[in-house]
């Protein structure tokens, strides 16, 4: 398994958690750590199936689908494992938005293959004041959730409408919360207005284990290997640009991680091609700084 974050490379240490971290431009992810209990900090390496098309950054397209085999000293000769439809990555989320900042902004996607919830989230300046809205019926800005949720949380959390279930398709942000303050706050250096929207799909997660677990209870399950798949997609946009969708919208998915951090892959997604009818995508970097004031 390789290193794939630049700062491992230059400092020559395994790195892991990449599918995990903020983006303000999603990449593409693949993050897969393994515990090897026989022999700690050994290097493996996994065969994976032709579908991934891996090269330096994980390709469009590309699927997860097929059997995986990791390989490698005190890695046990059983370690093999075959992801299907349901286990793939899921695609990446289709958003668009309709509305002026001064009114109701109305969101809506196209259901994401596989998605077991979604949640999103958006913030923006007022003058001196920061504000915060989510998808959530729960008060509460919901940061923490955009990471991997295991499948029970994700049931909990959409049952008390924390999360939005996975047949939403839209959602509206209210009307006026966000809207272009006076000229004053802009006098003093701050923002008249403007969010940031993210948004997240839950692909949830998927276990595997062998030799499976004895039918009777006396006998010992003696396990030689477990797996924990778990997948997301992410997306964002500056609120109140209507057509957040295709080119215009950042995107990123990801899955992580089979036992203990040891070691990990990652890449990113090639930039999409321009066309001269696609509107330009504002810099992440710009407007946040442009939210801030600074």
């Amino acid at each position: 398994m390789g290193r794939g974050n630049p700062d491992a490379r230059n400092t020559a240490k395994s790195y892991y958690g990449a599918a995990r971290t903020f983006h303000l431009s999603p990449p593409r992810i693949v993050d897969v750590a393994l515990w090897n209990g026989l022999k700690p900090g050994v290097e493996a390496q996994q065969r994976i199936p032709s579908g991934m098309q891996m090269g330096d950054a994980l390709p469009k397209g590309a699927s997860l689908v097929g059997e995986h085999l990791v390989t490698g000293d005190g890695v046990p000769d059983s370690f093999r494992f075959t992801l299907g439809a349901a286990q793939d990555v899921i695609p990446a989320i289709e958003l668009q938005s309709r509305g002026t900042l001064k009114d109701s902004v109305a969101l809506s996607w196209i259901p994401v293959t596989n998605a077991k919830g979604y949640f999103l989230n958006a913030m923006g300046a007022q003058g001196d004041d920061m504000v915060f809205w989510s998808s959530s019926e729960t008060p509460d800005t919901g940061f923490r959730l955009f990471d991997f949720l295991s499948n029970g949380d994700i049931a909990k959390w959409t049952k008390e409408k924390v999360l939005l279930d996975a047949s939403a398709t839209d959602c509206a942000v209210p009307q006026g919360i966000f809207q272009p303050g006076d000229s004053a706050g802009s006098r003093r250096g701050r923002s008249e207005g403007g969010a940031m929207l993210r948004m997240i799909a839950y692909g949830g997660e998927h276990g595997f284990v062998h030799p499976p677990r004895p039918a009777d209870p006396k006998v010992p399950w003696e396990q030689e290997w477990s797996v924990r798949l778990r997948v997301k997609s992410q997306t964002m946009a500056m609120l109140g640009q209507e057509g957040a969708d295709e080119g215009q919208s950042r995107r990123g998915r990801g899955m992580a991680r089979p036992q203990q951090p040891n070691a990990a892959q990652g890449g990113n997604e090639p930039p999409a091609e321009k066309s001269d009818s696609t509107p330009a995508i504002p810099n992440p970097f710009n407007a946040i700084k442009g939210l801030f004031g600074r």
